[in-house]
C-alpha cells in the first residue's frame, strides 16, 4: 500500500470519468469481522444490534485494478470519510 501519487491521481480520475464518475478516486467498502477473543469487558462496545457477536470493522478503499490504498481495522463508526481522506 502507498499513497497515490499526482499521475496515480489524474489516470484515476480520466478512468473514473470514462465510466461516469466525474471525481470519483475508488470505491470504500467495509465488512464485519466478528471477533472470537474479544475481552469480556470490552464486547459491549464492539457489537451492535445487527450483529450477536462482537466484530472489528474493516475498511478499505480499492480501486477497479484491485489497487488498496487505504485499510482501516477498527470499531464501528470510529473512522468517517474525512478522517480516511486525510490519511
Amino acid at each position: 500500500m502507498r499513497r497515490p501519487n499526482n499521475n496515480d491521481i489524474n489516470r484515476l480520475l480520466q478512468i473514473g470519468d470514462a465510466r461516469g464518475f466525474p471525481g470519483m478516486l475508488g470505491s470504500t467498502d467495509c465488512m464485519h469481522r466478528e471477533w472470537e477473543n474479544c475481552p469480556v469487558a470490552w464486547q459491549g462496545q464492539y457489537r451492535r444490534g445487527d450483529h450477536r457477536k462482537p466484530t472489528i470493522i474493516l475498511e478499505a478503499v480499492a480501486l477497479q485494478d484491485l489497487w488498496i490504498w487505504h485499510a482501516f481495522f477498527g470499531v464501528a463508526s470510529s473512522n468517517n470519510d474525512i478522517n480516511v481522506l486525510n490519511q
